[in-house]
């Protein structure tokens, strides 16, 4: 039984990074808000496509560089991880997006 949780986590796993990799930018052009709370995310360069999001929740999530958000240009609220609060891809991001709000935590 453990072996196949394993197993069907490791699936579940693959199947909502490709969702998130792949098919999201290509079925959601027009998304304005985005909501990857308590998920495993750790890869965000795919969102880099949804420039029309104003709104992304990242918080609890395994992301720890968002220096590949910087062209959401539209975005005005992001909230993040701790761990993504504190690196150099951060300030890189609030540079280029100065006039979103970020709230840091989780």
């Amino acid at each position: 039984m453990k072996d196949y949780l394993e197993n069907e986590t490791r699936t579940v796993r693959k199947e909502l990074a490709r969702f998130i990799n792949v098919l999201l930018p290509k079925l959601t052009p027009h998304l304005t808000t985005l909501n990857l709370r308590y998920t495993r995310v750790s890869d965000v360069s795919a969102l880099a496509k949804l420039t029309n999001l104003t709104t992304l929740n990242l918080r609890y999530t395994r992301v720890s560089d968002v220096s590949a958000l910087a062209n959401l240009t539209n975005l005005t609220i992001l909230h993040i991880s701790s761990a993504a609060g504190r690196n150099n891809s951060f300030k890189e991001f609030h540079n280029a997006v100065p006039r979103c709000r970020v709230w840091v935590g989780g």
